[in-house]
C-alpha cells in the first residue's frame, strides 16, 4: 500500500488540529472529511466550489478511502493510504511526468520565468486536484480546498 501524504493542505477543508476524520456526505458519491475540532464558521467560503457543500447523510463505515491527519514539524498534515497499483495525477502546471506518483509537488502559483525556480515543478498554475486511478480502472478525486502553500508527495 502507497501513501500520499498532503503536507499543509487539507482535504476539502482547513486542518485546525489533530484528530482523527469527521465526514459527511455532500452529494452522490462526494464526502467531505475534516478533523473533529474543525469549526465552519472561522474559515471562508470555499474558492473552489459554487455552492457551499450541503449535508445530506454521513459517510459509510465501510467508504473505502479516508484521511489521517495529524501536525509534523509544526505544519498541518493529511495523510491518505492508496491501494498498490494505484496511479495519481493533476495538481496543475509542472515539468515532468504527468503520472505524480514518487514525486513532491508544491501547490503555490509562481511566475517561473525560463523554469528556474524550484526546477520547474513550479510554474504558473497550482490546482488542489488530484485524480487516483486504481489497477481494475475504478478511481476518485482529491479536493484540496483553501488558498494555503501546501505540497504533496
Amino acid at each position: 500500500m502507497k501513501t500520499l501524504i498532503l503536507t499543509h493542505i487539507f482535504l476539502l477543508f482547513l486542518c485546525i488540529s489533530y484528530s482523527q476524520p469527521h465526514s459527511e456526505m455532500v452529494g452522490e458519491n462526494i464526502a467531505v472529511f475534516y478533523p473533529d475540532s474543525f469549526n465552519a464558521t472561522e474559515t471562508l467560503p470555499s474558492m473552489a466550489l459554487l455552492t457551499e457543500p450541503q449535508v445530506i447523510g454521513q459517510v459509510p463505515a465501510d467508504w473505502a478511502v479516508t484521511p489521517e491527519f495529524f501536525i509534523e514539524s509544526g505544519k498541518n498534515c493529511a495523510r491518505i493510504y492508496t491501494e498498490e497499483g494505484t496511479d495519481l495525477y493533476g495538481t496543475g502546471e509542472v515539468t515532468g511526468s504527468l503520472r505524480r506518483n514518487e514525486t513532491s509537488i508544491t501547490l503555490w502559483n509562481t511566475d517561473n520565468y525560463g523554469y528556474l525556480i524550484d526546477n520547474g515543478r513550479r510554474l504558473y498554475q497550482s490546482h488542489p486536484w488530484v485524480l487516483a486511478v486504481r489497477s481494475d480502472g475504478s478511481s476518485y478525486g482529491i479536493l484540496i480546498d483553501h488558498t494555503w502553500k501546501g505540497s504533496g508527495h
